[in-house]
């Protein structure tokens, strides 16, 4: 059932977000689902105001339009990977690469959700975000990166794992501050890190970035049952 709603682009159950947070958003989270439906009722129920929006009917087509759940991928031709580059308004920038996925080995796909929030710019994916996305993504390039980790890592031991030759996040504890899509935690969960992703303290923001953890959790077991299979 979860790796099911996750192939939807509809809002995640809260429920399912659960193991995403710790017990106190978790229970933040709830209490801000209650006002918002509450909220919503109340406009609702106000025919005054339902009779007077001229642009209710289209702002909905607006919403349907957008897809909620968006989708980046590392790139072995381009810097900043493929995709990223749409906006809340549904719209792609003309910088953004040509897809061309015969000259890519696609080596991580991760899957956001931007929040609409007001405050900050959550809803803006940056190049630094994709660029360094990238960087992680290709173990090579990551592990250049990071050498000055690994110089102080193994300066007692010169033994390294079969993991940490696979890929140098393997393991590793990741922290990203102000994730907005959080594209740079994402590639780093898919190679292997322990993530912790932080945002403003919005509601709706945190849900986002515990919905992406989750949906791409989703989408590595499902990739590991087919591996099995």
């Amino acid at each position: 059932m979860e790796y099911e709603n996750c192939l939807k682009d509809e809002p995640l159950p809260l429920s399912q977000l659960r193991s995403r947070v710790s017990a106190k958003t978790f229970a933040w989270l709830q209490q801000a689902e209650y006002e918002e439906r509450n909220h919503r009722e109340a406009l609702e129920q106000d025919e005054a105001l339902t009779s007077a929006s001229f642009f209710a009917h289209d702002e909905d087509d607006w919403h349907e339009a957008i897809k909620r759940v968006s989708e980046w991928k590392s790139s072995l031709v381009n810097p900043d990977g493929i995709g990223g580059y749409d906006d809340l308004t549904g719209t792609e920038a003309e910088t953004a690469p040509e897809k061309d996925d015969s000259a890519d080995a696609a080596l991580v796909k991760v899957k956001y959700v931007l929040s609409e929030a007001s405050g900050g710019h959550g809803e803006t994916i940056w190049a630094a975000a994709r660029h360094v996305s990238n960087l992680f993504a290709d173990a090579d390039k990551c592990r250049m990166l990071l050498q000055p980790c690994f110089t102080s890592q193994y300066a007692e031991s010169k033994k390294v794992t079969t993991a940490e030759r696979n890929h140098p996040l393997i393991g590793m504890r990741f922290l990203e501050l102000g994730g907005g899509g959080g594209i740079p935690s994402w590639t780093a969960m898919r190679c292997g890190a322990k993530v912790v992703c932080t945002d403003q303290s919005i509601p709706e923001r945190i849900r986002c970035l515990a919905e992406s953890a989750e949906r791409n959790r989703c989408d590595m077991i499902e990739k590991l049952s087919l591996k099995d299979d």
